[in-house]
């Protein structure tokens, strides 16, 4: 065997010879992206219908989603205790995003007509749940009203800010006139707001409610011993959770490939996939002037397994989501280590006359058309070539 002009050249000791030229490396790109889909595919399938089904009857899976609600539901339960949240009525008690819509709005009336009946607002802990958790933290009341006040006018030196509450030595926070009457429309079922009063209102719920009460509760997550317990153990079955579809993806991902990659090819009399059957293209032994053995079929499995890793972080999106899968670090690392070794294997098959990718160069094989391969055997045929 000698290489010649660019093509493989068979030398039988006479004047003919049989030139056999590596397929295109587009061809063998379309095979790869199609052997590529069929196993993700599969994987998915594989995934949703049967390995994380078996995983959750497995590792008591509904038992744990309980659990982790239940948690959730003693972490709201402890912010009621404390008077960092309010409820409207019973039937959205534990839902978190109307509650604390509803706490927001709380506040926001308070600051509105506190100065109009003291009667309804002279307790604070119904309505203000930033000044009561700073309250509480202070054991010096006067030094905790400065604190608040401080926190809500947000002492910067930008001229530009809006100052919601009237200056005060006393530390006491009176809403200013404009912002009072802008405010009143939104809890008067017969007026509508302006359009500044909308922005205003919206400015004030962020920058005075919203931003300190994230605070307060990042803090409060942190202290309060109930709270540290549920998150804790939410935490943890969350991470078995991120273990489990890690498990469940290799799984699905390795049975995938054994069919694709080990199977198909065992069973194939050329050793190959489907993709390879379909556009006619095989391994050719440069050894051997011959198809590929079996032996180097299973080699080629593990090879071919490195170069579908970047699949990986992609099966479990239809339960999970995309925002979720990209959390399961090692499928993430798999993926990204296996996109990085397709680029240098493309680079490397562009970058020689034969096309050869690391596979190829490590096992001194070509990739050919199934029509120059059927060739060969009919020349080989006729001129008694082994």
């Amino acid at each position: 065997m000698e290489e010649k002009n660019n093509n493989i050249v068979e030398n039988n000791n006479s004047k003919d010879e049989f030139i056999i030229s590596p397929c295109k490396l587009t061809r063998r790109i379309l095979a790869f992206l199609g052997d590529f889909f069929i196993t993700f595919i599969l994987s998915i399938l594989l995934y949703e219908v049967a390995i994380m089904p078996l995983a959750s009857i497995t590792t008591s899976y509904n038992d744990k989603i309980k659990e982790i609600d239940s948690n959730q539901l003693k972490i709201m339960d402890t912010l009621y205790e404390n008077n960092l949240l309010f409820y409207e009525n019973e039937d959205s008690k534990y839902d978190y995003n109307t509650n604390s819509s509803y706490t927001c709005d709380k506040f926001v009336e308070y600051y509105t007509f506190k100065d109009e009946d003291n009667n309804k607002y002279q307790n604070i802990n119904e309505f203000d749940v930033i000044s009561t958790y700073y309250f509480k933290k202070y054991d010096n009341q006067q030094e905790a009203k400065k604190y608040i006040y401080n926190l809500f006018n947000n002492t910067s030196n930008d001229p530009n800010q809006i100052k919601f509450f009237k200056e005060s030595d006393s530390y006491d926070l009176v809403l200013k006139d404009e912002y009072k009457n802008e405010f009143k429309a939104y809890f008067d079922e017969y007026s509508s707001m302006s359009k500044q009063g909308e922005a205003d209102l919206e400015l004030f719920k962020s920058n005075i409610f919203n931003y300190n009460y994230a605070n307060i509760i990042t803090e409060f997550a942190k202290t309060n011993q109930t709270y540290i317990n549920c998150n804790n153990q939410i935490n943890m079955i969350n991470n078995s959770f991120d273990d489990m579809y890690t498990v469940c993806a290799f799984i699905s991902f390795f049975i995938s490939c054994i069919v694709m990659y080990l199977v198909i090819p065992l069973i194939d009399k050329k050793s190959r996939t489907l993709t390879k059957m379909i556009l006619k293209i095989e391994y050719f032994d440069l050894k051997t002037n011959y198809f590929i053995n079996k032996r180097n079929v299973i080699f080629l499995f593990f090879l071919n397994m490195i170069e579908n890793f970047s699949m990986l972080v992609f099966i479990p999106f239809i339960s999970l989501g995309f925002s979720k899968i990209f959390s399961l670090t090692v499928l993430l690392i798999f993926s990204i280590v296996s996109v990085i070794y397709c680029l240098i294997n493309l680079c490397i098959a562009a970058g020689n006359s034969y096309n050869k990718s690391i596979k190829e160069l490590f096992f001194n094989m070509i990739v050919i058309d199934t029509k120059a391969s059927d060739e060969l055997l009919i020349y080989k045929e006729q001129h008694g070539s082994k």
